[in-house]
């Protein structure tokens, strides 16, 4: 099956414009087949075998630049996995908080409950029921997510960081050898960051498409195994959030953000670029995020029956300036879930696959930068393009790496906190996870806290994500058992 992989997210510049450095079009197609750790919230509810891989812990990720492909990850399923029978629930309302298990707002001053507070954080936000102007929401605004970046969320304490996974799954990446190899080869990022975040029982939030670089289903024989697999680990050991089925652009965002804008479905015919747009008319919003809510109820045994945490492909459009049709897309994610944005990006996906690679061709040479050799494709690299003439060396996990933690500092010092966003799908990603909460990684040397998105819904609104549904929405009926059919005013629960 060939599967479009889409992982880029949008990068603000300056808080006055953006820039897709590695455009869409380069965000691409390629074929797909179907310890402890600081902040950890102790155990992890399952084996990391899970994962499919094992007991993985610090093993290196490198490229071979000699087979064009990565080394280290998880050994592929290859058989279809059998079908998950357990009912994977939330094991308690507090399940998916670290940090702020009792759900309060987070204080002024510090307190028995909360070490370090937040002191201009003087007048909580309130949920308005059927506002049309003031969605439940962390992340993007004016008010409560301060700098020109809106890296400083005053909700939230300055010495936490909330890690969060985008895109998963993926799975095997068959686009090998050293013509036409996609940079990502041998894929499965996805299992293998779980490996990885389970041998070590850490965990995080998981951002779920269905249908993006793998196709998964509720029934693992017509599912990507590895994408199966991952789902199934992502329901026992982690939080699960909704990111649509087909990671879509939503509502009719400004034609520059388009790189294929000439087809609704540039990939397959079965993933459309956009929803409740122009260019694919018959592909709506609400349907993007039913259809992953919907797999999820299923996989899970209507364990889940909803999830209440969800994240707009790419950050559009509430991440300024791509706000066209923001209200229509708000009203549609805020009948289902709290949108999520974030306070600082590793600039995982804005960066080439591997080495060299020519956009317009598509092809990749291969250059291991790592290695001392050089190459001007890579936007992070500040010698190069705009920032400059010269050309490497450059390393994206290390580039990652310390994109992460320049914004941060140490606790109390950086210039931005709060919700980090990576991407599930990369390999260089496998890296800076590795240095980041591994252990005598980066986080437990600088006593950073980590949290969760729960946590930071709980620390804004003092309401956990589906309570602040329920009630933005007036949803009063019985609770939530079941997609098929549940009534339009289900109550939803902890997810």
């Amino acid at each position: 099956m060939k599967v479009a992989q889409t992982l880029c997210a949008l990068t603000l510049v300056s808080g006055t414009s953006l820039a897709i450095v590695a455009s869409v079009s380069h965000c691409g197609t390629s074929s797909a087949t179907p310890g402890t750790s600081s902040g950890s919230s102790g155990s992890s509810g399952g084996s990391s075998s899970s994962s499919g891989g094992g007991a993985v812990v610090n093993n290196p990720i490198v490229l071979n630049d000699t087979t064009c492909s990565w080394e280290g990850g998880v050994p592929p399923v290859t058989t279809a996995p059998p079908k998950n029978t357990a009912v994977l629930a939330a094991p308690s309302a507090s399940y998916a908080n670290k940090l702020n298990p009792k759900c309060e707002v987070c204080p002024p001053s510090p307190n028995g409950d909360e070490p370090t507070g937040c002191p201009k954080y003087t007048m909580p936000a309130t949920i308005t029921p059927g506002s049309m102007t003031d969605f439940p929401s962390v992340g993007f605004s004016a008010t409560y997510d301060l700098g020109t970046e809106y890296s400083q969320p005053v909700y939230i304490p300055n010495d936490v960081i909330i890690p969060t996974i985008d895109d998963v799954p993926d799975g095997v990446d068959s686009t090998t050898g050293t013509l036409g190899n996609d940079g990502y080869s041998p894929g499965n990022w996805s299992r293998t960051d779980l490996a990885f975040l389970d041998s070590i029982h850490f965990q995080m939030d998981f951002f779920l498409n269905d249908n993006n670089w793998v196709s998964v289903t509720a029934d693992p024989t017509m599912s990507d195994p590895d994408g199966y697999t991952a789902y199934v680990d992502i329901l026992k050991n982690h939080f699960p959030a909704n990111h649509t089925a087909d990671h879509a652009m939503m509502g009719n965002v400004p034609s520059w953000l388009m790189g294929d804008a000439g087809s609704c479905f540039p990939y397959t015919p079965t993933q459309a670029q956009c929803c409740d747009c122009t260019l694919c008319p018959s592909t709506d919003c609400t349907s993007e995020i039913q259809s992953v809510d919907t797999l999820v109820a299923g996989i899970s045994n209507n364990g889940r029956p909803h999830l209440t945490r969800f994240r707009m492909p790419y950050g559009v459009p509430v991440e300024p300036p791509t706000m066209a049709n923001l209200a229509d897309v708000e009203a549609k994610v805020a009948r289902f879930a709290v949108w999520a944005g974030w306070h600082f990006l590793t600039h995982d996906a804005d960066n080439t696959p591997c080495g060299c690679e020519n956009p317009d061709a598509g092809t990749c040479t291969c250059v291991d930068e790592s290695k001392g050799n050089v190459c001007c494709s890579d936007s992070m690299d500040p010698s190069c393009g705009a920032n400059g003439a010269g050309a490497g060396p450059y390393d994206n996990s290390t580039a990652d790496y310390q994109g992460f933690v320049t914004a941060i500092g140490t606790p109390g010092t950086g210039s931005a906190w709060g919700i980090g966003l990576m991407h599930g799908t990369i390999p260089w990603t496998a890296t800076t996870l590795r240095k980041l909460f591994g252990p005598g990684g980066y986080m437990s040397t600088t006593k950073f806290r980590i949290g969760t998105i729960e946590d930071a819904i709980c620390w804004k609104y003092g309401m956990h994500s589906w309570d602040v549904v329920n009630k933005y929405n007036g949803y009063t009926g019985p609770a939530c058992k079941d997609p098929a059919t549940d009534p339009a005013n289900c109550a939803r629960g902890p997810n």
